[in-house]
């Protein structure tokens, strides 16, 4: 029941931020007028950094529980990033003919995802091991 309880939350939390995101980013004066779906590219690529390094941190340092990596990584950043959306936006750009954006999309959002996690792990190994 702990468990599922820390997975319940972390996602309560992760969805809210996720909303925030969608609510926020279109705002931004610069940002609003791009073909892209940023809201959720930004938050799966800066959940991509995320996951990274506290991974990095739980892996060098020991302090993340199994309850609170659940909490973490399961509930919070499983919410706050978002498969399912990026799907559906992948195949909105398909059923619109428009090819360029849609190849653009995923090759960001898969290949600099990896490169973030990647990033983000090394950084955060490189920043909390031991001397």
């Amino acid at each position: 029941m702990d468990k599922l309880l820390a997975v319940g939350f972390g996602g309560f939390f992760g969805a809210i931020l996720r909303y925030g995101y969608g609510i926020w980013i279109p705002r931004i004066p610069f940002l609003a007028d791009c073909p892209m779906p940023l809201p959720t590219l930004l938050a799966n690529l800066s959940g991509c950094l995320l996951i990274g390094l506290l991974k990095g941190i739980a892996d060098c340092l020991y302090l993340i529980s199994p309850s609170t990596s659940l909490f973490l990584f399961t509930g919070v950043l499983g919410a706050f990033t978002t498969f399912s959306t990026f799907a559906f936006e992948s195949w909105t750009f398909l059923e619109d003919g428009k090819i360029f954006e849609l190849l653009l999309y995923v090759s960001l959002s898969v290949f600099l995802g990896i490169v973030l996690v990647w990033a983000g792990y090394n950084l955060s190994c490189r920043l909390f091991q031991d001397p």
